[in-house]
């Protein structure tokens, strides 16, 4: 039932109230406004304004335009992209986290390599003897 409206809406057969009402009803939804967006370009594409000369076609636009102040039709305005602006704390977090990747790496290759460097020694003396050990860094331990 609406595609009728719609197609006779775009034809210029509709008189006020009807445009009204059809108006409300695109607004009612997003897919109220998708389908009469998708059923205009059909319309425009299909061919029938090719049917049209330009003083045809200028014509109905001036008949559209007159429509369009007569019924208050608000204008919607498409936003534009906003622009990616990121405050200066965005860019020291993310400053903040490569170091302390860097970081955490830094000191797991360190505690890596130090557990590999270790060594591990058992000494055994008889009862009574007395043996000196030197270890790797020059520390002298006696034993007894």
């Amino acid at each position: 039932m609406e595609e009728t409206r719609i197609y006779r809406f775009l034809s210029g057969e509709l008189n006020e109230q009807e445009c009204r009402e059809l108006i409300d009803w695109v607004n009612a939804s997003e897919s109220n406004r998708l389908m009469f967006s998708e059923l205009k370009n059909t319309w425009t594409v299909s061919g029938l304004s090719e049917q049209m000369t330009n003083e045809d076609i200028q014509k109905e636009y001036n008949i559209f335009l007159t429509r369009r102040e007569n019924l208050d039709i608000p204008q919607v305005s498409v936003p534009e992209k906003e622009k990616n602006s990121y405050s200066i704390g965005y860019y020291l977090l993310r400053i903040a986290a490569v170091l302390l990747l860097i970081y955490g790496s830094g000191i797991t290759y360190l505690h890596l390599q130090n557990n590999n460097d270790q060594e591990y020694y058992e000494i055994y003396t008889r009862r009574g003897e007395k043996s000196q050990l030197v270890l790797s860094d020059g520390t002298k331990i006696w034993i007894n």
